[in-house]
């Protein structure tokens, strides 16, 4: 059995669940994270892309100042090799198990995969929920709490969601949100308003103004696009940076222009 996650926090969890041994289910078993920020940016040009490749360690870098001896190819050559394991062993008809929540992350992450694993004859299961749900079976270290979890991936169901990640493709938006439980495409500022909404008229804390805006849309969202947007909405003078931070970029004060 293959545990997937599209997350490297869930990947780590159950990492640290198969060194305890606590867990029948997981303690012999491999797992792979294959985390390529699916939500955002433009898919047209595939996964091996620089633009694809380059993304998580982008997204990373957001939060620090100096970045210029980073390898910014680093974790998306890893998510590139750990599908590729991937593949090998669905040659080897082993079984799947994928790890997801409603977050917009992981939701693209496995109806991507679903257009891959449609081409392989191998059983697929899924352990899916929303975010507090998941991550407190899996939190909790034992198989009674994320079994109920768990549930068959039929054949004709795997083939719908591989047509609809078919159609995002298409579509090539520049970000994808949930609405009614399945990714969708939307243009690049959709979170805009809200973060705007969190911004007080008084200079506030860069990290402060993410975890408000979080809180208010109410889902999990990768941090890091916040980050990026704040950086959009500086460059088209709707924020300015009131006071610079060392070290982490997310300690600066921003303010309304």
């Amino acid at each position: 059995m293959i545990n997937v996650a599209f997350d490297p926090a869930v990947a780590g969890r159950l990492h640290r669940i198969r060194q305890l041994g606590t867990d029948a289910y997981l303690s012999s078993e491999g797992i792979l994270c294959i985390a390529f920020e699916l939500d955002i940016g433009e898919l047209r040009d595939g996964l091996g892309s620089d633009e694809r490749i380059t993304l998580p360690d982008r997204l990373i870098a957001l939060w620090f100042d100096e970045t210029d001896n980073w390898d910014l190819r680093k974790e998306g050559e890893f998510y590139l090799k750990q599908l590729q394991t991937l593949r090998q062993r669905l040659e080897k008809r082993e079984s799947v198990r994928l790890w997801y929540s409603d977050a917009p992350r992981e939701l693209c992450g496995f109806y991507h995969l679903c257009s891959v694993l449609q081409q392989y004859d191998a059983a697929v299961t899924t352990v899916s929920g929303r975010i507090p749900d998941i991550w407190g079976a899996i939190d909790s270290c034992g198989e009674a709490d994320w079994r109920p979890y768990e549930r068959a991936l039929k054949k004709e169901e795997m083939h719908l969601y591989a047509a609809h990640w078919a159609q995002l493709e298409r579509e090539n938006a520049p970000l994808r949100a949930v609405r009614s439980g399945r990714p969708v495409s939307v243009g690049s500022d959709f979170y805009d308003p809200v973060l705007l909404a969190c911004m007080p008229d008084t200079p506030i804390r860069e990290a402060e103004l993410v975890e408000k805006t979080i809180k208010k849309l109410g889902i999990t969202l990768n941090v890091s696009y916040l980050l990026l947007r704040i950086r959009a909405l500086i460059d088209q003078g709707i924020l300015t940076v009131a006071a610079p931070a060392k070290g982490r970029t997310i300690d600066r004060m921003l303010q309304k222009t």
